[in-house]
């Protein structure tokens, strides 16, 4: 969710700061396709979950691993564009925590001890996420920041998110504001 309010707020700072939407189109983002790829790889893993559908067990952890490794992909195919850097540090550690635990991102559980807001965290039917153990590797990476921006629902964000989300909210600013040329770090 945090990624639907980095995309808005990234226009609307350009915006501010004196940019028009119609410079988005000359940001010449290379391997546009493949963010949509990503997309709706991870919005199949998601339905086919929550829908029940077994036999995309055996390929979902590689597919949702091979969703950052695509990610990381346009990454490296775009550093010439201002902060694309700042956002694949976020798609780099977001892949290394995925990747070291078997392909599902890990989730601490709340405070409360009952599970964030994940919809089935820890069925059977959850193929992108699993709960936080002491077998947890690099669980400071995994999804523990539990942020609530009403009127969305809470949402735990692992760090990566975080510094991805900061990431596309600094690029479409930059890209509105006519600055996307500019290097990985702005």
């Amino acid at each position: 969710m945090i990624f639907l309010l980095a995309v808005p707020l990234g226009v609307v700072a350009g915006l501010a700061r004196g940019g028009r939407v119609a410079r988005i189109g000359e940001m010449r983002l290379r391997l546009a396709w493949l963010v949509l790829v990503t997309f709706l790889a991870r919005a199949f893993l998601r339905e086919a979950g929550r829908a029940g559908l077994l036999e995309v067990a055996p390929i979902a952890p590689a597919l949702h691993a091979g969703s950052y490794a695509a990610l990381l992909v346009v990454v490296l195919a775009n550093l010439r564009l201002a902060w694309v850097g700042l956002a694949g540090v976020g798609v780099l550690a977001n892949l290394a925590v995925v990747a070291a635990n078997g392909g599902r991102m890990p989730v601490r559980l709340s405070p409360s001890g009952a599970p964030g807001p994940e919809w089935a965290l820890g069925s059977p039917g959850d193929y992108m996420h699993a709960a936080m153990t002491d077998a947890t590797r690099l669980p400071w990476l995994g999804d523990w920041i539990y942020v609530h921006l009403p009127p969305l629902p809470a949402e735990s964000y692992s760090p990566g998110d975080l510094v991805l989300a900061a990431g596309v909210f600094l690029v479409l600013q930059a890209a509105v504001r006519g600055r996307a040329a500019g290097g990985p770090l702005g």
